[in-house]
């Protein structure tokens, strides 16, 4: 935290003079894994009759349903712990509203980290902010190649965990995603269980992970909110 710590530069040091003694402020974070599932029952009937790739279907929808769940801890996490970084108007973003975020002085420190720092916000904002014209600036749409869109030189994540833009809302986050601490344990663990509702033909297929997101420094990320 260089908040923290005064941003201590070198000290300048006279011959035969001690060494000037420092060290960066260091701190901890509480990460207490949290256990999500899911549970999926088919007939013995369907899963041997079927001839659509049921199974095949499932594993996609899981998949997508644990990365939704993955973007909203994420962004809860950020929104609840990460730093006010910008004022919108209340109705929705306006013309140099956004800049004061990229350019936030405190947030300077930590982009530098290209390939980490970026912005969350639904699809719908990011085409809100698309539309603003003006004499003296307009957000065109730019895109990177990897495909991502951009915004005032950074990648855009697009997720409707965010919230939409409204009275109160924060509705995009900017910061290096690096400084948002992620555990896990041990990652996605599956059951296929024929035994517990066997008396009914029924097969659970059964679906665990546990994770946790934490903010490490508040100061490297956070988000703009409307008035």
């Amino acid at each position: 935290d260089a908040t923290a710590e005064g941003d201590s530069d070198f000290v300048s040091t006279a011959e035969t003079v001690a060494a000037d003694r420092d060290a960066p402020a260091l701190g901890s974070v509480q990460m207490t894994l949290v256990k999500y599932t899911k549970k999926i029952e088919l007939s013995y009937e369907l899963l041997n009759d079927e001839d659509s790739n049921l199974m095949a279907f499932l594993n996609r929808w899981v998949g997508n349903k644990a990365g939704n769940t993955h973007n909203n801890l994420l962004v809860t996490e950020i929104l609840a712990n990460g730093t006010n970084l910008g004022a919108f108007t209340a109705g929705g973003i306006a013309a140099g509203e956004l800049e004061p975020i990229v350019g936030n002085d405190i947030l300077d420190r930590y982009v530098s980290d290209g390939g980490s720092v970026g912005w969350a916000m639904r699809n719908s904002t990011l085409w809100a902010i698309r539309a603003l014209t003006g004499n003296d600036r307009q957000y065109a749409e730019q895109t990177l190649e990897s495909g991502m869109s951009q915004l005032l030189g950074y990648p855009v994540g697009k997720t409707s965990k965010v919230p939409v833009m409204g009275t109160g809302n924060k509705s995009a986050i900017f910061g290096n995603f690096n400084f948002v601490g992620y555990r896990e344990a041990p990652g996605m663990t599956f059951l296929r269980d024929p035994y517990s509702m066997a008396d009914t033909g029924q097969i659970v297929l059964r679906y665990y992970f546990r994770c946790v997101y934490k903010v490490l420094l508040a100061e490297a990320i956070g988000y703009g909110q409307h008035a």
